[in-house]
């Protein structure tokens, strides 16, 4: 049902490694990117790439928590997936950068962090990690929303019905036949 996103940054010269603690202890400014892969999160805060290992999602709710609203993430409703089954609250997130491509160009049929990078940074995801990836997604899709004319719909309908059909999926619904 929800998946962990594959790849990690390529420049592991480039990351800094912590534990959990450490990451919820990090002071972050109001925009962060995260990438989750098997047990490992990347964050890249616009400076630096840090990675803590986990062997439990539940060892990050304190960095989740903390931080809720400051997210850029690839796939929301499915971060929300593996964080609820971990028993973390539902968080709050500054851009979806896979909804937000949607939301521009619906007509794409793929919407996955490399075909993005390719279509909105002009070049290859090998280049950047997928956490700063996402990070640069995140101010090149906010331009190209206010340009278009439809940030409004994205912020105010396909974001927040990103919430809405988690909560569905999570609870299920009643049909009257």
């Amino acid at each position: 049902r929800s998946r962990i996103m594959p790849k990690a940054p390529k420049k592991a010269q480039d990351t800094v490694k912590v534990t959990p603690e450490e990451l919820e202890k990090s002071e972050f400014g109001d925009k962060i990117a995260i990438h989750l892969e098997d047990t490992s999160i990347f964050v890249y805060d616009g400076e630096k790439t840090l990675r803590a290992e986990f062997s439990d999602v539940a060892e990050l709710s304190g960095f989740f928590t903390k931080n809720s609203g400051k997210f850029c993430v690839h796939d929301i409703k499915n971060l929300l997936h593996i964080l609820d089954n971990a028993d973390i609250p539902e968080i709050g997130c500054k851009m979806d950068v896979m909804l937000a491509a949607y939301t521009v160009n619906a007509g794409d049929a793929k919407f996955d962090i490399e075909r993005l990078c390719s279509a909105y940074l002009g070049r290859s995801l090998e280049e950047n990690g997928e956490a700063a990836t996402i990070y640069e997604l995140e101010s090149a899709l906010g331009k190209r929303l206010e340009q278009d004319g439809i940030s409004e719909l994205y912020f105010k309908i396909e974001h927040p019905l990103a919430y809405v059909l988690f909560r569905m999926e999570k609870r299920g619904f009643l049909i009257d036949t």
